[in-house]
């Protein structure tokens, strides 16, 4: 029970850092999901699950917060329903469509904003350096 606790908790942490950066404060993660207005955002970026287990280690707090930032810029930054209604439906090129829109987003962090960078980037090469 004790690790149900401690993955809820870290989702709500990561939930409300989400809200804050991005703006949009009906914006949550739950079971590893974005969802916004109550339903699921649908994006193929592989690179930004959040891994909210607590097992036998604590999970990598700085992925966690890159992830939960990336998700904020994707949110401040793409206009979603645009996003989906251009998406192809091939599933490759859905995943790179989705992929460039995410890293496009993640280009926008502003230039005062050193610790999202670096969470954003942490974010990146660690899912790379799983693959």
């Amino acid at each position: 029970m004790h690790v149900e606790i401690q993955r809820r908790a870290n989702e709500r942490h990561a939930s409300a850092s989400l809200r804050a950066a991005s703006g949009r404060p009906t914006a949550e993660l739950r079971g590893s999901r974005l969802s916004l207005d109550g339903r699921v955002v649908s994006m193929a970026t592989p690179y930004l699950t959040l891994d909210t287990s607590t097992g036998d280690h604590d999970p990598d707090i700085t992925r966690s917060r890159g992830v939960a930032d990336a998700l904020a810029l994707l949110l401040r930054h793409s206009d979603l329903a645009l996003h989906l209604e251009l998406s192809p439906n091939d599933v490759f090129e859905r995943l790179v469509f989705d992929v460039l829109e995410q890293l496009r987003c993640d280009a926008l962090v502003p230039p005062a904003m050193h610790g999202m960078r670096a969470n954003t980037d942490a974010a990146f090469e660690a899912w790379s350096l799983d693959a």
